[in-house]
């Protein structure tokens, strides 16, 4: 958990440590106007988390925090998120990741093409994949978020080859190497075995370029029309490039149809392949950093994404979830145990209990300072006072505490806003009674 930290002369303390109930996860939503730093802030606790994987953000970032003051423990996997590509998150090249360290960038900004969405949809995959090599147990947690969305525990990659059959054909009968495999000479063996092996044999020549992992509780399971292959080989081939994404399937409960993510809406996508990205490498004592994670999403998307990261993850224990947001959704449907709001601006915490299961105008006045025009919240609240305080000539406790909601709220309204004019005689009526 990350406790407290001072990041640009303020103290902020993302848990409440009187409420917090151990060992369950913990959820900060970072709340304030652009250009209070909430991207700049998770940028350099990552950096400071996992510095070995960015040293050319830390001399930028690292800075920006007051390492002392950072309280921190039982850190074991760090992962940064993002669906804009206006992160700020340290990237990790393609052969790093390899190292099997404890950072993961599920974010847009080190995708390979034109195609920001098809690349990072197979990040997301490649991470999926690679994680059940290391752990098939991993696939339980996959499985936790297909169902809540409601699909079958079965996930279909098809898969293209991204060089000539003639290339092929070069490598495997005249030891013609691309640059691609020249640095690594045992990788190159893996690979021209791989390619050998798949596409070398003389019925292979007449098959089809495209290969189908079939990843379910069983296992991997790589084929093509007419061919079982080894899942091993075929994944080498995609870590290199040689074999890259072309389209991802899911299956819906009650149909037998294949559902093709590309043809979701981009929110579906993003929600989808976000929590699928989490599940692939959480692990007990995760921090898990997200940023903006309302970019491409409707609102009742957005209420989804984080009843989903709250219900799917339940099983995980010490992981704290940091979400830096704009979104008065995301702020609404958080639990009542163990999350908080914490304001850029101000430094203060506001235990989520007080906040949640509030209107849309509500946050926006309370927590997000920006009301906009005849907030309906402000509105009831102050016509209730005035009706009230005019009828009996005083303020009462209740009635001093919404008038501080009001007056606080009153600079923040447009001039021609009559809600800011009935605010403005309440003011008149607290300078006569209070």
């Amino acid at each position: 958990m990350i406790r407290s930290l001072v990041f640009r002369n303020k103290e902020y303390r993302f848990i409440n440590t009187a409420s917090y109930q151990e060992p369950h996860n913990a959820f900060t939503v970072l709340v304030g106007k652009n250009g209070t730093g909430k991207s700049t802030l998770l940028s350099a606790l990552v950096n400071r988390l996992a510095p070995e994987y960015s040293e050319e953000d830390k001399a930028i970032l690292i800075d920006n925090i007051t390492l002392p003051f950072l309280v921190a423990e039982n850190l074991d996997n760090v992962i940064a998120v993002s669906s804009s590509p206006f992160d700020k998150f340290p990237i990790v090249s393609r052969y790093k990741n390899l190292t099997r360290g404890k950072y993961r960038y599920l974010g847009l900004r080190d995708g390979n093409g034109q195609n920001l969405g098809l690349s990072y949809m197979a990040k997301i995959i490649s991470d999926l994949i690679d994680s059940i090599q290391r752990d098939n147990a991993q696939w339980s947690n996959l499985s936790e978020v297909l169902s809540y969305l409601d699909f079958k525990n079965e996930i279909v990659v098809k898969l293209q080859c991204n060089i000539s059959r003639a290339l092929i054909e070069s490598i495997i009968e005249e030891g013609v190497y691309p640059p691609m495999l020249f640095n690594d000479r045992q990788r190159s063996d893996l690979i021209v075995e791989a390619l050998r092996t798949i596409y070398g044999k003389e019925k292979a020549r007449t098959q089809s370029m495209n290969i189908f992992l079939d990843i379910n509780e069983m296992g991997i399971n790589a084929y093509n029309r007419k061919t079982v292959f080894n899942s091993e080989q075929i994944i080498t081939l995609m870590k290199v490039g040689i074999l890259t994404l072309k389209d991802v399937a899911l299956v819906k409960n009650g149909q037998n149809t294949l559902f093709s993510i590309k043809d979701s809406s981009s929110g579906e996508q993003s929600v989808i392949l976000s929590v699928l990205g989490i599940a692939s490498h959480i692990t007990n004592n995760s921090v898990i950093f997200i940023d903006e994670p309302e970019v491409c999403l409707h609102p009742e998307w957005q209420q989804k994404y984080i009843q989903m990261l709250l219900s799917t993850f339940k099983k995980f224990t010490g992981c704290h979830f940091i979400i830096a947001t704009h979104s008065p959704q995301i702020i609404a449907k958080l639990e009542s145990e163990n999350c908080y709001v914490v304001s850029m601006d101000t430094a203060s915490i506001t235990d989520a209990a007080e906040l949640i299961n509030n209107s849309v105008d509500f946050q926006l006045a309370q927590v997000f300072k920006s009301p906009g025009f005849k907030n309906e919240y402000l509105s009831r609240l102050a016509f209730n006072l005035f009706v009230k305080v005019g009828k009996h000539k005083q303020f009462d406790e209740e009635d001093l505490a919404n008038y501080q909601v009001l007056k606080s709220s009153h600079k923040l309204l447009e001039d021609a806003d009559p809600v800011k004019e009935l605010i403005t005689v309440i003011l008149s009526l607290h300078k006569r009674y209070a």
